[in-house]
């Protein structure tokens, strides 16, 4: 049963990360915890799992089409790396619910972040764009290591906003912030939570293929219509996710 489920939500956490640079583990982390029914701690750490793979998958096809930035993901990466290693640490001492309290109040930031992003950006470049990069980075990777998070929502409209990239570039480079901030959270987490290898082999697998899949697509459909879309899904399940564990962080 718990593949019948996982196939499908798998091959949509996939397309999602090729389509849009983002969403990989604000759709993992709910469907593992509340489909599948997997421990909010094993859930975030089997997610970063899945969006790395996922995210690395998606970068390679970005970066073959020239639309990833190494530059700019090297600031991002530079400062968010140990920031999410950091992170990772400190997850250790959250509650359940208090984690997925956090994951709620991301995914409102992150639905608000995707709905006043802008398609073009000015192609000028400057220190300080340089400076907010990293910075942005540092805030971004605390948060993939704290709640397994890859953080696509919050670094596509960093990118497109403040560096600032147009829509493609983000995405593309985004995916390579991604990929890295997810493998150092992972390896911050490494021993302290036990994941169940055959499901996080084929959730990973499938997501690989979904992500290839929504790259396809993402070349054919309008980005700022999947855009909203998508921004209105997470918010759903953002305000189901504060609801649900409000009162048991408050407990905790």
């Amino acid at each position: 049963m718990s593949s019948l489920v996982a196939i499908p939500a798998a091959l949509a956490v996939g397309a999602t990360l090729g389509l849009l640079g983002a969403g990989g583990s604000i759709l993992t982390v709910p469907i593992l915890v509340y489909l599948l029914d997997i421990a909010p701690r094993t859930a975030t750490t089997m997610s970063l799992v899945v969006v790395a793979v996922a995210s690395l998958a998606a970068a390679l096809l970005h970066a073959r089409e020239r639309h990833v930035r190494f530059a700019v993901a090297a600031h991002f990466v530079t400062t968010g790396a140990p920031a999410a290693y950091l992170g990772g640490r400190l997850s250790h001492q959250l509650s359940e619910p208090a984690l997925l309290l956090g994951f709620g109040a991301f995914m409102l930031a992150a639905a608000i972040a995707i709905l006043r992003k802008r398609d073009d950006a000015p192609p000028a470049h400057t220190q300080r764009h340089a400076v907010m990069a990293a910075l942005s980075g540092a805030v971004i990777g605390l948060v993939t290591g704290i709640l397994g998070a890859g953080g696509g929502f919050l670094v596509v409209p960093a990118l497109a906003l403040l560096v600032p990239l147009p829509m493609r570039e983000a995405i593309g480079t985004s995916l390579v912030v991604i990929t890295a901030n997810a493998a150092v959270g992972l390896v911050a987490r490494s021993g302290a939570v036990e994941l169940p290898l055959e499901l996080t082999a084929l959730f990973a697998s499938m997501a690989l293929v979904g992500a290839v899949i929504g790259h396809t697509l993402g070349k054919r459909i309008p980005v700022a219509m999947l855009r909203r879309l998508f921004a209105g899904l997470v918010l759903l399940i953002a305000v189901y996710m504060i609801w649900k564990n409000l009162g048991a962080a408050n407990v905790a």
